[in-house]
């Protein structure tokens, strides 16, 4: 299965980790270069997006253009899931998705057996998650600040005691 994934925040270092735990080849596409050694640490091979060529395109961010990027890396037939809510409304390729028989779909938040299943994965120990900073609450402000101005050196803050 081919798999791309746009966004290399949380939500999308997660995706790739998990589609490539499970045999996808998955190519990862984010504007933040900063971010692709974390991307191939955990298990994207590649991160340039070839046309009509993934099985599933995971849209990570929410934006138009990662909307139209994910309807336009789907094979004929494939399936584009719609995670990010980078904007709450836009344009979206509509001839192209009934052209192309893409099935879109919209996906928020968890089950409680996914909830489950996510600890066990933390469990196992195989996933590096070295790319969360954790800070003291205090410092809780600074830290959310770099999350949006040095977006290559962060992409997830836990607040610890």
């Amino acid at each position: 299965m081919r798999v791309v994934v746009f966004g290399y925040g949380p939500i999308g270092l997660l995706t790739i980790f998990l589609a490539a735990r499970a045999g996808a080849e998955v190519t990862a596409i984010d504007p933040v270069a900063a971010r692709r050694e974390t991307a191939a640490r955990l298990g994207a091979s590649s991160f340039e997006v070839a046309p009509a060529a993934a099985d599933l395109a995971v849209d990570a961010a929410g934006f138009e253009e990662t909307w139209r990027g994910s309807v336009d890396a789907v094979r004929n037939g494939g399936s584009v899931v719609v995670v990010g809510l980078g904007r709450a409304e836009g344009t979206f390729p509509m001839a192209t998705i009934v052209r192309r028989a893409v099935t879109v779909r919209g996906q928020f938040a968890y089950s409680r057996r996914d909830f489950a299943r996510a600890v066990e994965i933390l469990a196992e120990g195989d996933l590096d998650l070295g790319w969360i900073s954790e800070v003291a609450p205090a410092d809780g402000a600074e830290a959310f600040a770099n999350l949006v101005e040095r977006l290559g050196e962060y992409s997830k803050v836990l607040l610890t005691p």
